[in-house]
C-alpha cells in the first residue's frame, strides 16, 4: 500500500468515528482530507453527506450523496440518506424515489423501510 492511500484511509477511519461520536464538523474535515487524498470514494462521499446532514447543511449533503450514488449505486444507505437530504430540501417526491431506490438494492433496509413508512 501506497502512504497516500494509507494516510487516506487513516483520514477516513478517523471521520466515521468523529461521525459515531457526533462530531461531526470534525468527521467532515477528516472526510475532506480522505477526499484530497484519494477522490471519488464513495464510501469516503457517502459519509461526508451524513456529516453535513448532520451540520443541517442538506444541500451540500446531497452534493456528495449524490456522488456517493453515481460511483455506487448499490448502495441501500446512501440512498437513504439522500432522501433525508431531500425531505430536508422540502423534495419529498425525489425523497420518495430515493426510499424506492434504496428498498430495490435491499428490502430489507431498516431504516429506509421505516423513513418510507413515514
Amino acid at each position: 500500500m501506497n502512504s497516500s492511500f494509507e494516510a487516506a484511509r487513516d483520514h477516513f477511519l478517523r471521520g466515521t468515528a468523529l461521525l459515531e461520536q457526533g462530531q461531526a464538523a470534525d468527521a467532515e474535515q477528516a472526510l475532506l482530507a480522505s477526499l484530497g487524498l484519494l477522490p471519488g470514494r464513495a464510501s469516503t462521499l457517502a459519509n461526508l453527506g451524513v456529516a453535513r446532514l448532520q451540520l443541517g447543511r442538506p444541500r451540500e449533503a446531497l452534493a456528495a450523496l449524490d456522488q456517493a450514488a453515481a460511483a455506487e449505486p448499490g448502495a441501500a444507505g446512501t440512498w437513504c440518506h439522500r432522501a433525508l437530504a431531500l425531505a430536508a430540501l422540502g423534495d419529498d417526491g425525489e425523497a420518495l424515489r430515493s426510499l424506492d431506490r434504496a428498498l430495490a438494492v435491499d428490502a430489507g433496509h431498516a431504516a429506509a423501510r421505516h423513513q418510507r413508512a413515514l
